[in-house]
């Protein structure tokens, strides 16, 4: 299948060949159903195949989770992007039934079994445990033929593909509530030196007493 899915990338345009593997992935699970003998190990490697094709940006809802802080930014010491998601860049929907390239918001449910292919693209590709509730995530998945630049390998071996994000996108910078203030002046100076970055605001997170996250605009 990894050949199959390569011949695919190398005689389509990325958004033919988005359609072609998504229709075989489709099959591919009806498939895997209807098998009695499909162990759990022909399904992962599906997944692991899927895996070198796709990527996933995960976004958060909100930028006043103490636990998003603390997890993903430093414990307060880096900084947050706020986007637009209003932007056209977030909403590239090929076609009525393109599950991929725009904002989907994840749900939090009591999950069905790994490997349980044959669901819905909502529980399939879009949910998560309500542990981790507090993200209020969400996600646009896109075919990695997309990739305006190629760098690598990266700590787990694979190429790190990076995708452009419009200026335009991009809103608000936060810096945290522990950012030195070197980061927050090398944050400053990477955005007044581009005329297409202007209309950025900057924002200073604030933690409360009682370990809230305030969130107000920089002095």
């Amino acid at each position: 299948m990894p050949d199959l899915f390569g011949r695919i990338n190398a005689d389509n345009s990325p958004e033919r060949a988005n359609q072609i593997i998504s229709d075989i992935v489709s099959q591919g699970a009806d498939w895997m159903e209807s098998q009695p003998d499909v162990n759990d190990k022909s399904v992962k490697d599906l997944y692991e195949h899927l895996d070198n094709y796709f990527g996933v940006l995960s976004l958060a809802g909100t930028s006043t989770s103490a636990l998003m802080w603390a997890h993903y930014a430093g414990g307060g010491s880096g900084s947050v992007i706020e986007f637009d998601a209003r932007h056209r860049w977030f909403w590239d929907r090929r076609t009525p039934q393109d599950s991929f390239n725009h904002l989907r918001r994840v749900n939090y449910r009591d999950r069905v079994p790994a490997y349980f292919l044959n669901l819905p693209d909502e529980i399939a590709l879009y949910s998560k445990t309500p542990d981790w509730s507090y993200e209020s995530e969400w996600r646009i998945i896109r075919h990695l033929n997309e990739a305006d630049k190629k760098e690598g390998p990266g700590g787990y071996g694979k190429d790190v593909l990076l995708f452009a994000v419009p200026p335009g996108a991009i809103k608000c910078i936060v810096w945290g509530y522990r950012s030195a203030p070197e980061s927050i002046e090398q944050l400053k100076r990477v955005v007044h030196a581009k005329a297409d970055l202007s209309h950025v605001v900057f924002k200073n997170a604030i933690l409360g007493d009682d370990g809230t996250i305030d969130v107000q605009l920089a002095c």
